[in-house]
């Protein structure tokens, strides 16, 4: 997209993604606003196969750094599995 709300939240994920762990690969990245007017960042986050973390554990951390930049972002992930 050359949308340039959209590349900037993406960019910005990206870095917190991959800060995370680079092994994470984000895709599928949408903005939407919530009924409240929040601003919601929608993706996929592919992990590795074995991954131990918790993902519930990953979400709050994404949401901790997202929010000191944007105390109003909300984050929707869905977690996918990598097949290899």
């Amino acid at each position: 997209t050359k949308d340039p709300e959209v590349i900037k939240w993406r960019g910005k994920m990206e870095e917190i993604v991959s800060a995370y762990d680079c092994q994470f690969k984000l895709y599928d990245f949408r903005l939407k606003i919530s009924e409240q007017g929040h601003l919601q960042l929608h993706f996929h986050l592919l992990t590795p196969r074995s991954y131990q973390h918790k993902l519930d554990c990953i979400h709050t951390e994404f949401t901790r750094q997202i929010k000191k930049s944007a105390p109003e972002v909300e984050l929707i992930i869905e977690f996918i599995e990598s097949y290899i």
